[in-house]
């Protein structure tokens, strides 16, 4: 027998939504710490965000990212500090993201992978950071700011150079509509990045055994 109130109970309901938070919460994993740079302070005065995933809530795949609240590791920070704090840019132009570095006390970086490339039909011949984000990540490296590198992608990536180079590493994988916030709960410290890598981060795609179907 069908209930036909069914949907308007449960479908986003408050237990659903809070389960979503607390399995983005439970995701984040610290790859990387240097110094103590992590957890930042509330009252650092200027913040730069930059990347192509710092305004967007990465849901994974089988999930259009137009859908549900939309809460973006920019929108989280910016609930953090207080108003004027943070600038943004998408690194599309690294000069102009390059500018935004040089004027901040410390910088976050939103890499990893967008929708279209990680997914059931996806592959890809590389496993590096898609697009620019390399160039932007080595230049933003190159400012000598403190750096924050979040990765949202669905696979490993090799990011050799970054593991070298970046203080701080926090893998957040597809973390949902309200990713950004438990991203920033984490990098301000009010939550555990006790997540355990379940796969291996290669060096290259060398080290992967080639599979043909």
């Amino acid at each position: 027998m069908v209930d036909p109130g069914l949907n308007a109970r449960v479908h986003r309901s408050q237990k659903h939504l809070a389960l979503s938070l607390k399995s983005a919460r439970e995701s984040m994993t610290l790859l990387k710490n240097d110094d103590h740079l992590l957890p930042l302070s509330k009252s650092v005065r200027r913040i730069a965000v930059i990347g192509p995933n710092a305004d967007v809530a990465r849901y994974g795949d089988y999930e259009r990212e137009t859908n549900g609240k939309h809460v973006s590791l920019l929108d989280g920070i910016r609930g953090f500090v207080p108003d004027g704090a943070v600038t943004y840019d998408t690194g599309e132009n690294i000069p102009s993201a390059l500018a935004s570095a040089r004027d901040a006390d410390v910088v976050v970086l939103g890499l990893g992978e967008r929708p279209g490339i990680s997914g059931e039909g996806f592959d890809r011949s590389s496993l590096d950071l898609p697009g620019n984000q390399e160039q932007l990540l080595e230049a933003v490296v190159a400012t000598g700011k403190p750096i924050v590198l979040v990765l949202e992608n669905g696979r490993p990536l090799t990011i050799g150079w970054a593991k070298e180079h970046v203080p701080a590493i926090l893998e957040a994988w597809y973390p949902g509509e309200f990713g950004g916030k438990a991203i920033a709960e984490t990098l301000f410290g009010e939550n555990n990045p006790a997540g355990r890598l379940t796969i291996i981060f290669p060096r290259s795609v060398g080290q992967l055994p080639d599979f043909y179907n």
